[in-house]
């Protein structure tokens, strides 16, 4: 809190002006998150009281919640993290429903090993995350049968 006015003046035994009011100073912006933005806050490095902070993280990375409200002078909550991003495994037709051999969810910056359903074949066999999306697709198609030769009668 910060006094309003800052400073009261007396000249004749009289106090001008007569009364002060303790007002809220507002927020800081939370400090030492690992991987946040520049400033955690997107409005800035305070918050007026009453205000939102909408948390804001470096790129490659998502807060774990969307905002802070500033109430006389507290954030609430007080503080938040930022996750690294990943790529989910994306539905290809043709594909198993786990269509990435590591998982539902890779990592940014790591590889998803394309899978395909028996007898198809992937197009692209890595796709690469990188900031929350795989830098290219693949499809399954079918994997041509060798034809049978005919059969001979005598």
């Amino acid at each position: 809190y910060t006094p309003f006015p800052s400073a009261l003046g007396c000249g004749l035994g009289i106090l001008t002006p007569s009364t002060f009011q303790c007002v809220s100073s507002g927020c800081v912006a939370p400090s030492g998150i690992e991987n946040a933005a520049e400033s955690s806050c997107s409005e800035g490095s305070s918050v007026h009281d009453g205000g939102i902070c909408t948390t804001a993280c470096a790129a490659g990375y998502n807060p774990s919640v969307e905002s802070l409200e500033c109430d006389l002078d507290t954030l609430t909550p007080a503080t938040f993290t930022c996750e690294r991003t990943g790529c989910y495994a994306p539905t290809v037709s043709n594909a198993p429903t786990l269509s990435c051999e590591e998982g539902v969810l890779i990592p940014d910056g790591y590889n998803c090993t394309s899978r395909c359903k028996s007898g198809y074949q992937a197009s692209v066999g890595l796709l690469h995350c990188s900031n929350g999306n795989f830098t290219e697709s693949f499809s399954c198609t079918l994997i041509a049968q060798a034809e049978a030769p005919s059969e001979v009668v005598m």
